[in-house]
């Protein structure tokens, strides 16, 4: 019966030969890895995915479209202070300005004075 037809869960790694298969030798001397090919091996495989990251950076790096300012710089002929003003308008501005002048984050207010009397004793 072989292992894998065997229903007896009982059976214990004991009982089975441990040792018993020999380790195979190589050969030739020749035929076992030293240590230095390793290192060379990974020092190489180091080296080859530095340099394709390094591609791919300047391949993405070219690939990023360059802006350029289609702006010009002149002055614009219509001054701000001629542009047509609606009821709509002035109020949504107004909205702003309230908005922003009620905003708590741009208040320097110191913070409220703490009563350090407070306390949870019921004797006091």
């Amino acid at each position: 019966m072989t292992e894998m037809e065997q229903q007896d869960q009982t059976v214990f790694s004991s009982t089975q030969p441990l040792f018993d298969i020999e380790p195979r030798l190589p050969i030739n001397p020749e035929e076992v890895p030293t240590k230095k090919s390793k290192k060379i091996v990974l020092i190489g495989a180091v080296i080859a995915l530095l340099i394709v990251f390094i591609l791919a950076l300047l391949i993405l790096w070219s690939l990023k479209p360059k802006i350029t300012p289609d702006v010009d710089l002149e002055a614009s002929p219509t001054p701000a202070t001629d542009l047509v003003t609606d009821p709509v308008f002035d109020r949504l501005n107004q909205l702003k300005e309230d908005l922003d002048q009620a905003d708590p984050t741009n208040r320097d207010l110191p913070f409220p004075p703490v009563n350090m009397e407070i306390g949870f004793d019921e004797n006091i």
